[in-house]
């Protein structure tokens, strides 16, 4: 079965803030020996997201990757040697493999719409329930497994997590978010709720928020993370979630 292996390449403006915004995805085909780039276009959502940056020489650095990976200078392994010297305000993201169940070129575009999202238009951009398939595909590359049954609470009531798995000994329930056109004067509701059952079954159970939100400086989500956090809740991008994932099934080898 084909396969694709990718990196997401973030853009951080301030090492202490820690904030950060998904700019490019690199990846490796190993079928036909191929290095592509693909890096945002939604220059107005860069510029909104660091007003000190100076937009034209981002455009340069993204276009200068693009044509150091892609022309083939690098090969099916020197390529990660690349990413590893972007340890600034530009970093990449640990590698994950992914298997293609039908192409190769629509993975990548599926791959593309997931860390890319804000370049599509909104009736483009995947929903809550293409995250979770996709999230699916990145556990089962990673070997570990899980299923969407409910839990029971503290309480003996039904916990409704996205996804549930078990590493190295310890439990996990995934919740995807989307800040994406709500109301978070509403949504704050639905915040508490789950902070209150990230809190209540972090004996148990730990609690993965994966979360988007288009306005990364809407002060009203900074809240609505900040109180998830505060619950002892895993609180991450899908990026974030992505080298998240790793870590565990690495700390899991180690331990054997």
């Amino acid at each position: 079965m084909n396969f694709i292996e990718y990196s997401v390449l973030t853009y951080s403006p301030s090492i202490i803030s820690g904030e950060k915004i998904n700019v490019g995805v690199l990846f490796n085909v190993p079928e036909s020996d191929e290095r592509l780039f693909e890096h945002t276009k939604n220059w107005r959502r860069i510029t909104s997201f660091d007003d000190d940056l100076d937009i034209d020489f981002f455009k340069l650095y993204m276009k200068g990757i693009k044509e150091q990976v892609e022309p083939g200078l690098f090969s099916q392994t020197n390529w990660r040697d690349f990413i590893r010297d972007f340890t600034n305000e530009f970093s990449f993201s640990s590698v994950t493999r992914v298997e293609a169940n039908d192409s190769v070129e629509e993975l990548i575009e599926q791959t593309k719409r997931m860390y890319l999202r804000f370049d599509y238009a909104k009736n483009k951009r995947p929903s809550i329930q293409d995250q979770k398939l996709f999230i699916k595909k990145i556990l089962k590359a990673k070997n570990i497994s899980f299923t969407d049954e409910s839990v029971y609470g503290v309480y003996n009531e039904t916990v409704n997590y996205d996804l549930v798995f078990t590493q190295n000994i310890k439990s996990y329930g995934i919740k995807n978010f989307s800040f994406e056109n709500k109301d978070m004067s509403k949504a704050i509701y639905y915040v508490r709720a789950w902070a209150q059952i990230a809190d209540e079954m972090k004996d148990n159970m730990g609690t993965i928020i994966i979360f988007d939100s288009e306005n990364v400086a809407d002060k009203k989500v900074t809240a609505a993370i900040e109180i998830l956090k505060n619950s002892g809740a895993k609180v991450l991008t899908l990026t974030e979630s992505t080298n998240y994932f790793n870590e565990l099934v690495r700390n899991e080898a180690l331990a054997m």
